[in-house]
């Protein structure tokens, strides 16, 4: 299997020729086509499988630089943050740039929401030129977190680096512009997501088998995932793919109970910001009678009338009682 990292396209065609050897099979590439569109970094996975359904794997990456600099993802939470494309937090980036030439001049630009500021090497960025046995020649670019902080906060915004370069083969390169580019962009949300509940309200005593209750919410960056729980337990969990039909309202049907019960709404975007409703306690039940005594005013009257009517007779009787004595 044959696949490219960051924007590199994989190339139309290229051929290639299978030959067995003794205990396996020998596969030889073409020499792919010397054009722009052919740059990149790919990696090739070959997997076997024998005849008892045992399997094997094995993975290899490389680069093809004919017309300057291609660029790789260089650690885990670089590649999850690109993917996901959100973060809450101030990020450390870390990109490795490749390039058979020496790499003589460089600089890396951060643009956030239009404003434009090229950083400093050593305080807010190191480049650590690599090259030798088993290494990519070339150039590690880590970016620090406090370019994403502002006064000793984390800066939201919508934030595109580049990295641009100059090689003794005289190629300008850049992550941007290189056929074998690798776009760096993400956003810094630390906004917690809106969520509304319409349908039932807290206090509300409702007299009916069940109740319509709709779901409304919006993020800037997205929402990743919503839980309802009622009375403290999951009662529906929607998942982004669950979301993605139903984008910014959801509805869904509560039953009765003979006790009060108690709704909670929790929301998380894609930035993993995080909010949660006020409990809604409400009461919902069709019969008249669980109705009446769950409705506290009105059975404290009916107690506090009965209980009074009781006095009130037993007021009488006693002064009955009185009369015959005397």
């Amino acid at each position: 299997m044959l696949d490219t990292f960051g924007a590199a396209p994989k190339p139309k065609t290229w051929s290639s020729t299978a030959n067995a050897v003794p205990h396996g099979l020998s596969i030889e590439y073409d020499e792919l086509q010397k054009l722009q569109n052919n740059d990149g970094v790919y990696t090739i996975t070959i997997k076997m499988e024998d005849l008892a359904g045992n399997t094997s794997s094995q993975t290899r990456i490389f680069s093809v630089n004919r017309f300057g600099s291609t660029y790789l993802i260089n650690d885990q939470s670089t590649k999850n943050l690109l993917a996901a494309g959100y973060t809450r937090t101030a990020p450390a980036i870390s990109i490795q740039e490749i390039n058979p030439n020496e790499i003589r001049d460089y600089r890396v630009v951060v643009s956030v929401d239009g404003n434009t500021i090229t950083l400093k090497e050593g305080s807010q960025y190191t480049a650590n030129k690599t090259s030798g046995k088993d290494v990519w020649n070339g150039i590690v670019y880590t970016i620090d977190p406090s370019v994403f902080m502002q006064n000793g906060e984390v800066a939201e915004g919508n934030y595109d680096i580049l990295l641009y370069s100059e090689d003794s083969a005289k190629n300008a390169n850049s992550n941007r512009t290189n056929k074998g580019s690798l776009p760096i962009n993400f956003t810094i949300d630390r906004s917690a997501p809106v969520v509304s509940v319409t349908g039932i309200a807290d206090g509300d005593r409702v007299r009916a088998e069940n109740r319509d209750v709709t779901l409304y919410y919006s993020d800037s960056s997205g929402i990743q995932e919503i839980i309802v729980y009622l009375d403290d337990v999951e009662y529906v969990r929607l998942s982004a793919e669950d979301l993605a039909q139903n984008p910014d309202h959801y509805s869904l049907e509560l039953g009765q109970s003979n006790a009060y019960q108690k709704l909670t709404v929790t929301v998380i975007d894609t930035a993993g910001n995080e909010q949660k409703t006020e409990d809604i306690r409400f009461f919902l039940n069709s019969s008249g009678m669980q109705q009446y005594l769950h409705n506290t005013p009105a059975l404290v009257g009916t107690l506090g009338g009965a209980a009074a009517a009781g006095l009130a007779a037993l007021l009488i009787t006693r002064r009955r009682k009185i009369k015959k004595r005397a």
